[in-house]
């Protein structure tokens, strides 16, 4: 019932009682007269009987009125109840969503928060609507809160830079169009530059329209360094399958050279001007050789032949070798206790040569290089191939002009070279040289202060005794060998120096023929004395197959392994695969003398 329904029912109750109140009046008058005159009429009884009727109806239809009254009342009042309780429902529902609200706003900010990525929210007018703390830490900010009311501009990127987002957020929101994994760089709040792989996507409202943009980076810096360091081991292993086939047969034309010309010279008389042409020609078939060293440190699976060394000692003789005759000087800071290490002297040798022979070479004017060398432990450290661990570190420190910063990243890429005449080979030697050594290399360079190289070297608890051989004398040789080679230029001048040292011999140009002879040697009780194979036979069997064969028939054979892929796992290992010494290709006549007068204990002559 409304309020209105109300108010006129009220009204009508209040009429009918007023009509009852003049009636009982009327009555009352009526009854006066009637007592008075004593007279009734008709008329006037009548009109009382009409009276009381209407005061009846009047009484029934206020009763009528105060219950439908009534009952609105109890409806109104139910309503109310029913209001009252829907209403109590709906505040327990929004209490209800207000926390479940929370609790998602609470998930949502721990999500920003730990997500591995930088996120970001911007209006149309490229100012920061929000962030998560990893965005907030690389802009300089206490915390996301900061972030509201900036632009790129206020923040810790470079003009260039904040010039580069806006034009991409322009892109992204004029476009409606998401732009994904572009990579970028960005100075960040602590002063270094950050490569990130950043996605930028648009925000709309409902009807579409672009209100922002949301974007997300992800730091792929170390990364990149690793794809940096991957692309060089690819390179280096290219190259290697390239080096290590001419390194091999360049070694055999070397071994026959070397050979024909120290013959040449035992027959010649020194004084001769055919003898002094002949040691020229040694000279530079040595030099030959270390070219053909460097390029098998690029073999793959070439591993170096390893020893304990001392490299205090070597690192001083290096430097020292290389800066002879030159205006610059050494400067030496190295450990007193500094560890040894196992290693291949050569090849270390060759890298400290090289790094110091560089920094002799950007200091025309002359100076100081100073050269340190420490004991350090490596323990966690990140993209690098040193494993933790006790290492030497080896620093050179040149007073140059330095390395631009484009050319810093190059430095140790096969055929890059600073240097007008150089081959740009050298630190890719070093570079790999100290990866198989389980080591790492490392470069810094500022323009106009200098460079420094970086060495890091595993150390061994292992103790050297030093030791000089001051022979210089060919051993004279008595016993029977057997020459396995499938190069007969090889055969043949390693048969004339056998023979001229004393040795009878006998050769072979695979490992099955190499068997055979062995095996009717030993038939006719004549054995033979030591074995030299060759360990790689293209389309016939090689030493490492042999060798294995002929262990079967006599467990006591002596064999020297020989081979011009001198970085073979079998030449740094030999042992493991049966053989009892090694002779890397190419051998010189006095090499290949005390290799054999060691395996078979020959007396060498006195001076």
């Amino acid at each position: 019932m409304s309020e209105s329904d109300k108010i006129a029912l009220l009204a009508r109750c209040n009429e009918l009682e007023l009509l009852l109140k003049e009636t009982r009046k009327e009555l009352r008058y009526y009854k006066n007269i009637a007592a008075v005159t004593g007279r009734t009429r008709l008329k006037e009884i009548e009109q009382f009987s009409n009276l009381i009727q209407l005061r009846n109806k009047a009484e029934k239809a206020l009763e009528k009125a105060r219950d439908e009254l009534e009952f609105k009342v109890k409806q109104r009042t139910q309503e109310l109840v029913d209001i009252n309780e829907q209403l109590k429902k709906e505040i327990e529902e929004r209490k209800k969503a207000e926390g479940s609200l929370t609790t998602q706003t609470h998930l949502l900010r721990n999500i920003l928060s730990n997500i591995p990525l930088s996120v970001f929210w911007k209006d149309t007018e490229s100012v920061y609507l929000g962030c998560n703390d990893n965005f907030a830490k690389d802009a300089g900010l206490a915390s996301p809160d900061d972030i509201g009311g900036k632009t790129d501009y206020d923040l810790a990127w470079k003009k260039t830079e904040a010039d580069f987002f806006r034009q991409c957020d322009r892109k992204v929101m004029d476009n409606n169009t998401p732009m994904l994994e572009i990579e970028e760089t960005q100075l960040q709040a602590d002063g270094k530059e950050a490569i990130l792989l950043t996605s930028k996507v648009p925000l709309t409202d409902e009807s579409g329209k672009v209100i922002g943009l949301l974007g997300t980076y992800l730091d792929i810096t170390e990364r990149k360094k690793l794809e940096i360091e991957l692309h060089k081991a690819k390179k280096l292993d290219s190259l290697g399958v390239l080096a290590g086939g001419i390194a091999h047969d360049f070694n055999n034309y070397l071994s026959a050279i070397l050979g024909n010309i120290s013959l040449s010279k035992i027959l010649l008389d020194p004084k001769l001007e055919a003898y002094e042409l002949l040691e020229q020609s040694e000279k530079a078939c040595l030099r030959a050789k270390n070219l053909t060293h460097q390029l098998l440190t690029f073999s793959k699976g070439g591993e170096p032949v390893m020893q304990v060394i001392c490299i205090k000692e070597l690192i001083k003789d290096c430097a020292r070798f290389i800066l002879s005759g030159s205006n610059v000087k050494p400067d030496f800071n190295i450990d007193d206790d500094l560890w040894s290490i196992n290693a291949d002297k050569d090849k270390i040798a060759q890298v400290i040569q090289n790094i110091i022979g560089n920094a002799d070479h950007v200091m025309p004017s002359g100076g100081t290089i100073q050269i340190n060398a420490q004991n350090i432990t490596v323990s966690g450290q990140e993209a690098s191939n040193a494993k933790d661990g006790n290492y030497i570190n080896i620093s050179i420190l040149d007073k140059g002009p330095g390395i631009p910063s484009d050319s810093l990243e190059k430095i140790f890429d096969p055929y890059f070279s600073t240097k007008s005449d150089g081959s740009g080979l050298g630190l890719t030697i070093c570079y790999s040289i100290v990866h198989k050594h389980g080591g790492d290399i490392y470069v810094k360079s500022k323009l106009d202060h200098g460079t420094v190289f970086e060495i890091l070297l595993p150390a061994v608890e292992e103790q050297i005794e030093k030791t000089e051989d001051k022979d210089a004398v060919l051993p004279d040789g008595k016993g029977k060998i057997l020459l396995m080679d499938d190069e007969p230029m090889v055969t043949d001048v390693a048969s004339r120096i056998l023979k001229h040292m004393g040795y009878d011999v006998d050769t072979a140009p695979d490992g099955q023929k190499a068997i055979k002879l062995y095996q009717k040697a030993m038939d006719i009780g004549e054995p033979f004395d030591a074995v030299v194979f060759d360990l790689t036979v293209p389309g016939g069997m090689g030493g490492v197959e042999a060798i294995q064969a002929l262990i079967k028939i006599d467990p006591k054979i002596k064999a020297i392994v020989s081979s011009g892929y001198s970085t073979d796992p079998v030449m740094s290992d030999f042992k493991r695969y049966g053989f009892s010494e090694v002779l890397p290709k190419p051998f010189t006549i006095r090499s290949l003398g005390k290799v054999l007068a060691k395996l078979l204990h020959h007396k060498k002559p006195s001076n």
